[in-house]
């Protein structure tokens, strides 16, 4: 009977451990949903840029690289150091995209060679050439490197003429223009510009040494 007893109880204790350590856990799992903030991967203000990976034109040859090994996740403003990446959607058939390219070349050089950023940051330019098939010149990585040499363009072109960056950066149409901070969380985006230009958020936005233009 007292063996039995005995038994009882140290079931009865384990259970009861068993239920401690569940609830404490439950309650730590809660603790860390409500104290942590997730960012949503997505194409807003706000949002952690999507992959943008895939082969690029720097002007000699074509090479794979991935922009998003640029960021630095535990990067916050004020912060020394950092990379900011202005990503241009373009089509090379696209009347816009052909518009616009004088400016694109124009400011990215001048940011490039000019703009002295403070805190050591440094920005870099990417122009994505998709394809919304529109009359013109055939989709090819020939006629991609014919649009930047045209324009006297000194940015690198990725190659997405399959399209898969469009689909999951969900391009509306061209030119579409992005603005990455340092922490992959984009500041700027043409869909939400409200009238703003990349180019006047970026000077708006990028902080500048002093006499920087």
């Amino acid at each position: 009977m007292i063996k039995r007893k005995i038994e009882l109880n140290e079931a009865a204790g384990r259970a009861d451990a068993f239920l401690l350590i569940t609830i404490l856990f439950i309650v730590g799992f809660a603790i860390v949903s409500l104290t942590t903030n997730p960012t949503y991967t997505g194409v807003s203000i706000g949002d952690k840029a999507p992959e943008l990976s895939g082969d690029i034109y720097n002007g000699t040859n074509w090479q794979q690289v991935t922009i998003n090994d640029l960021f630095n996740d535990s990067w916050q403003e004020g912060d020394f150091g950092g990379t900011w990446v202005m990503v241009e959607f373009m089509d090379i058939n696209c009347g816009h995209c052909q518009k616009a390219a004088p400016e694109v070349g124009s400011y990215s050089d001048s940011w490039m060679n000019d703009a002295t950023l403070a805190n050591g940051a440094k920005i870099e330019f990417v122009a994505v050439s998709i394809q919304l098939g529109l009359g013109g010149d055939e989709y090819t990585r020939e006629n991609i490197e014919g649009f930047r040499t045209e324009y006297s363009h000194n940015i690198p072109y990725m190659d997405d003429l399959d399209n898969d960056l469009k689909g999951s950066w969900k391009i509306p149409g061209t030119p579409t223009y992005f603005l990455v901070a340092p922490n992959g969380l984009i500041s700027y985006s043409t869909p939400e510009s409200f009238g703003v230009s990349v180019w006047e958020h970026m000077a708006q936005t990028i902080p500048l040494d002093q006499g920087g233009e």
